[in-house]
């Protein structure tokens, strides 16, 4: 199996000569280091007998390597319990568990997946804020003021003459507590512009 068709990248964009605890050691043998990035990618639930597994090809490497994607985690996880009750056993040498203490593999991928994770909450962030219209000051405001011009009709405009007096007092009330919010949100804004 190559282990190389496997593998994706670890971090979109990684131009950084900085050197982040999973990148390749000193030391490490770049086939150890490809196995290690493989175990990373295996997500919380990873361990080096599905590294092994995937290297002797009983098991397919999953198609996500998102640390969040829980179906991908559960296939490698499905697939391992699998082979266990299928009577495969998936023995670990001692030069496997030696490159995995003496490169750190636990503590390292514990540091990809905080990386992973703070890649996720960057793109999720951007995703709200460019789709989820109410995220935006601005937007929340100019709803808030459509919901305020609307009350004011009711207590106001003629054509709303068959609403009775208690819904009115109703629409007025609600458009204060409206305009409250209203007041909020500018305020909120005017602190942003006078940083």
């Amino acid at each position: 199996m190559n282990l190389q068709n496997n593998i994706r990248t670890l971090r979109p964009g990684q131009n950084s000569n900085e050197k982040r605890a999973y990148d390749r050691m000193d030391g490490e043998k770049a086939m150890w280091y490809q196995r290690f990035r493989l175990y990373c990618q295996l997500g919380r639930q990873r361990s080096v007998q599905a590294v092994l597994a995937m290297e002797q090809g009983h098991l397919k490497a999953p198609d996500s390597t998102n640390i969040l994607d829980q179906e991908a985690r559960f296939s490698v996880d499905h697939q391992m319990k699998e082979l266990s009750e299928s009577g495969v056993k998936i023995v670990v040498s001692g030069t496997w568990k030696k490159q995995c203490v003496e490169f750190d593999w636990v503590a390292r991928a514990e540091e990809w997946d905080l990386d992973q994770r703070k890649e996720w909450e960057k793109r999720l962030d951007k995703t709200i804020r460019l789709e989820a219209e109410f995220t935006s000051a601005q937007c929340r405001i100019w709803q808030l003021n459509t919901y305020a011009v609307f009350l004011q009709g009711m207590t106001t405009d003629v054509s709303f003459k068959e609403v009775p007096f208690k819904e009115r007092i109703d629409a007025i009330r609600l458009s204060q507590s409206l305009m409250k919010d209203i007041k909020q949100e500018m305020d909120a804004l005017d602190r942003l512009g006078n940083r």
